[in-house]
């Protein structure tokens, strides 16, 4: 004879199920900041759900799946937050197929994808643009935003009108500045970067004085200048011998005043930092490539 189904015991089951799955995505709303579902402006309790398991999985690095849910969310409410996080969704993918490609121990450019790698930062940048257009107030959209431009689709105009915007707000904020240094750099424009120097000189923090010694050396080098710029960016590794990207300059100071062996050892050095955006990516592969060549000068 079958054993009676068990109902009260199950109905208990299903009720504790519900309590707990609520009471989950509650205190996940809480631990991220992520708004509640009455305080959110969401369209559907579905769109809360779709948005809040996007970012659970953006958070345990998997991409895919919360870009999948994300999409869904952003389809129901264009108009809401599920743009943003989208944005960060696809942007931490493309981050992450770059960061595994620098780490594996092969590291073939076949095996780089760097269309698909585009093509999800330009896909980043959209759902940021859609983010910042429907809360123009949320300096942390722009923010993330400018930086995709600048660091991975070498959106110059686009970043720095940006960053100007967030800068106004936070003029003691340098990573900003830092940035916008990037972007006159990348435009030929160092007179606007001497402007920022001198303040950047005299900042209590030590890290930024170190910065501005390192831009000091890139402005020679790029004017050329190979012996002065070795002589500056020399002084930048000795004020702060962690800062990995000065020694993609100094290498490329060493090359152009004919240094050989501590060129390849600065594009070493540099190259010890794993690439986090298209733009450091560029870099790591140039250093790659010179340090190969040089290496068989050398022999």
């Amino acid at each position: 004879m079958a054993n009676p189904v068990n109902f009260p015991g199950k109905i208990r089951f299903l009720v504790f199920l519900g309590f707990a799955v609520s009471t989950g995505i509650l205190w996940g709303s809480v631990l991220t900041g992520f708004p509640a579902y009455e305080t959110g402006g969401f369209q559907s309790k579905q769109e809360y759900l779709w948005t809040l398991k996007g970012i659970a999985f953006t958070a345990k690095e998997d991409f895919e799946s919360a870009a999948r849910l994300l999409e869904k969310a952003d389809r129901a409410d264009p108009k809401g937050l599920p743009s943003f996080y989208l944005g960060r969704a696809y942007r931490e993918e493309a981050r992450m197929k770059i960061v595994e490609w620098a780490r594996s121990r092969k590291r073939l450019r076949k095996d780089l994808d760097p269309v698909r790698i585009k093509a999800l930062y330009e896909k980043s940048a959209r759902a940021f643009k859609a983010a910042a257009e429907n809360f123009p107030n949320r300096e942390d959209i722009r923010s993330e935003l400018a930086l995709v431009l600048l660091n991975d689709l070498e959106d110059f105009s686009g970043a720095e009108e940006l960053l100007l915007k967030s800068s106004a707000l936070k003029p003691a904020d340098w990573n900003l500045r830092l940035n916008l240094i990037q972007i006159y750099r990348s435009k030929k424009l160092p007179e606007k970067i001497k402007e920022l120097l001198p303040v950047m000189f005299s900042d209590p923090d030590p890290d930024i004085p170190a910065r501005a010694q390192w831009i000091k050396g890139t402005l020679e080098l790029d004017q050329r200048n190979f012996f002065a710029a070795l002589q500056e960016l020399k002084k930048a590794v000795r004020l702060d011998s962690s800062f990995k990207p000065q020694y993609y300059d100094l290498a490329k100071a060493y090359q152009g005043s004919e240094q050989v062996p501590p060129a390849v050892s600065a594009y070493k050095k540099f190259m010890t930092a794993v690439p986090q955006n298209l733009r450091e990516l560029k870099c790591f592969l140039d250093a790659e490539y010179k340090r190969e060549q040089l290496k068989k000068f050398m022999k």
